[in-house]
């Protein structure tokens, strides 16, 4: 169990990008430590080294309310918090990749709370950068679907 190596790191607020991660994984492991870092971080991030604090304040505290929002099946939460983020991934650490992954999550979010057409829009975009992708093009048809057009 994953979530039992993450338990510890409940006040661990080295980089953006760890935290977010911690605490996707005690959210989608159904931890109360979720709860318990989203606390930690709410009073961490008003304080945080200033070279930092904005990444802090306006990405990493709203992602990881959206994150664990996102794990506990609150779509339309997840949506709100995460929505201002998408660009800003950056600011957070990580690898291209990594941070796809914030992404994925935000789209997923989308489509379980109804949001077809900006799904749809965002999955068109990313159909650019991997045409033969098969979960973006499955997710692109079920979106046509839903919407009522042909991919």
């Amino acid at each position: 169990d994953v979530a039992e190596c993450m338990k510890p790191r409940v006040d661990d607020h080295v980089q953006p990008f760890l935290t977010m991660q911690y605490a996707y994984g005690l959210a989608r492991a159904g931890r109360d430590e979720a709860d318990q870092l989203l606390k930690s971080l709410g009073d961490f991030a008003p304080n945080a080294p200033a070279f930092q604090r904005q990444a802090w304040l306006d990405v990493a505290l709203p992602a990881c309310k959206g994150l664990v929002a996102h794990a506990k099946g609150d779509w339309q939460s997840a949506v709100e918090y995460l929505r201002p983020l998408t660009g800003r991934w950056l600011e957070i650490g990580g690898s291209h990749a990594q941070r796809d992954l914030f992404d994925l999550v935000y789209l997923d979010a989308l489509i379980k709370s109804g949001g077809y057409v900006a799904a749809y829009d965002i999955l068109e975009l990313r159909k650019g950068w991997d045409v033969d992708s098969v979960p973006n093009n499955e997710a692109l048809a079920a979106m046509s679907k839903e919407l009522n057009i042909s991919a």
